[in-house]
């Protein structure tokens, strides 16, 4: 794993965001891909596991965000338009020490702007010391960094997540638009219910793993205003990401 970091096999990919009405690009979350010196492309749910256990998913997370920066850094500096982009965080990197003095340090070195960024975290990393959790979201957000949670839906979320930590975005897991789950009545009136507390809790909601024009449609009757999925665009390398941003208007909050 070390030297394929140092050998550039990993490479991040990013999954464009949109406003479901008109397709505008709202933002993309950057992946990571692994990808051998024989071409074999290797993907998260193949190692992820194995660095959550090792420990070096830190530094794949660091690898992460400082391409991003890079990235935004790039079109910022060739005065082209960039959309938000949105991070994953592993809890091994979430609650290191000095957490957040690392990401801004990044930042701060890629001189890109806060807002620019956005973190995902998942509900389960608020259980492991909600103390800390807390306090670090609140610096994040203070450093005006965006604060996304990833996953909701997935396994017994509570409703608390909704209102107790302040996060601008609650991504609805693909579980809800898997097979079977998209025919049920009940799952479309509990879309329906969640888009309408984010919204007059003044949170966006998200829905991942948009795949037809049929969810599409359901989305948009449950006054769902955002989504990401293979609808829209599969994740895709940095150079086919910038083709891809230079032709599609952003969406202006």
């Amino acid at each position: 794993m070390v030297n394929a970091l140092e050998h550039g096999e990993f490479t991040v990919f990013m999954q464009p965001q949109v406003c479901l009405a008109d397709r505008k690009l709202l933002g993309a979350e950057a992946l990571i891909r692994w990808q051998g010196p024989d071409g074999k492309m290797v993907y998260p749910d193949e190692f992820i596991p194995l660095f959550e256990q090792n420990g070096f998913i830190r530094e794949l997370d660091l690898f992460v965000l400082d391409t991003v920066c890079a990235w935004i850094r790039r079109r910022l500096d060739e005065g082209k338009k960039v959309p938000p982009i949105s991070i994953n965080q592993s809890k091994a990197l979430f609650f290191h020490d000095n957490y957040v003095e690392t990401v801004l340090g990044i930042a701060a070195r890629h001189d890109v702007p806060a807002h620019l960024l956005h973190v995902e975290v998942t509900e389960s990393m608020a259980w492991l010391d909600e103390e800390a959790f807390i306090r670090t979201l609140d610096a994040l957000r203070r450093a005006g960094i965006g604060l996304s949670l990833d996953d909701f839906g997935k396994g017994y979320s509570s409703m608390a997540m909704l209102h107790s930590f302040g996060f601008d975005t609650i991504k609805l897991d693909r579980a809800f638009l898997a097979p079977g789950q998209e025919k049920q009545r009940s799952v479309w009136i509990i879309i329906s219910s969640l888009v309408d507390m984010a919204r007059r809790l003044g949170i966006e909601i998200l829905c991942e793993g948009v795949e037809t024009e049929d969810q599409l449609q359901k989305l948009l009757a449950s006054h769902c205003k955002y989504g990401q999925g293979y609808l829209f665009s599969p994740p895709m390398d940095l150079e086919t990401f910038d083709a891809y941003v230079d032709a599609h208007e952003l969406e202006r909050k």
